[in-house]
């Protein structure tokens, strides 16, 4: 799969793996709702671990007034499973992202916790600028799946009521065979919402003390895309100046 060859949602869920033990394929799901609750899901296909093609997936949840959770799990080949027929799934134990014909929905399951997101569209690929990095033989690039949207989620925990949601989430992509190290020393993201105002942004520091950062920002309600960064951002004596 290339990030960037299919504006549609075809395929998106499709794992490409690589024969590199470095290969990670990883949808991150970030979500703010209007109680100020935090939700990230991230789902993982890897080549990590004493066999290939393993896959992970992550919950973690942070609501006003209480301890935050953070849950994950792996699973061997054996435990997930990509389908693509009335819908476009892929699943992981308990745990899934589907697409089907205007939604995507997403259900993680954890011992103590599970989650589900709805959003009433598909997703529609768009490419960041400066999204694919080389490093030597190895890569890693990103695309965004859903940008800002509308979504409802539902959070049901051993003995409390369910707890209906709104909010707004992103769904988010990359693929890579690459190391921390061969990319960037750092990254600095953001993702936030207001009423009338999304904004996203991702900003890499590159490996090289001298190197300046770059990256993309996105304002949804006035650009139609991504707009590239470059920020004079360099590693000083006290700090990145």
């Amino acid at each position: 799969m290339n990030i960037g060859a299919d504006p549609t949602h075809q395929g998106v869920l499709e794992p490409a793996f690589t024969g590199s033990k470095s290969f990670a394929q990883i949808y991150t799901l970030t979500a703010l709702c209007d109680d100020a609750t935090y939700l990230q899901v991230q789902f993982t296909l890897t080549n990590l671990g004493i066999s290939d093609k393993n896959a992970g997936c992550r919950i973690l949840l942070i609501r006003k007034g209480r301890a935050p959770l953070a849950w994950s799990d792996t699973y061997s080949r054996r435990k997930w499973s990509y389908a693509d027929d009335s819908a476009q799934t892929l699943s992981m134990g308990a745990s899934r992202i589907s697409i089907g014909s205007g939604s995507t929905s997403i259900a993680a399951v954890g011992n103590t916790v599970r989650v589900d997101v709805a959003f009433g569209c598909e997703p529609v690929r768009t490419v960041p600028p400066d999204a694919y990095i080389a490093a030597g033989n190895r890569f890693f690039e990103h695309g965004i799946l859903i940008p800002w949207a509308a979504v409802h989620v539902c959070l049901a925990r051993p003995g409390e009521a369910m707890a209906k949601l709104t909010g707004f989430a992103m769904l988010e992509v990359s693929r890579s065979t690459s190391f921390p190290a061969d990319i960037c020393r750092g990254w600095v993201t953001f993702r936030g919402y207001r009423e009338t105002t999304h904004f996203s942004t991702a900003v890499r520091l590159p490996p090289g003390d001298a190197t300046p950062a770059t990256g993309w920002a996105w304002w949804y309600e006035n650009q139609d895309s991504p707009r590239f960064l470059a920020c004079p951002w360099r590693h000083g004596v006290g700090g990145f100046q």
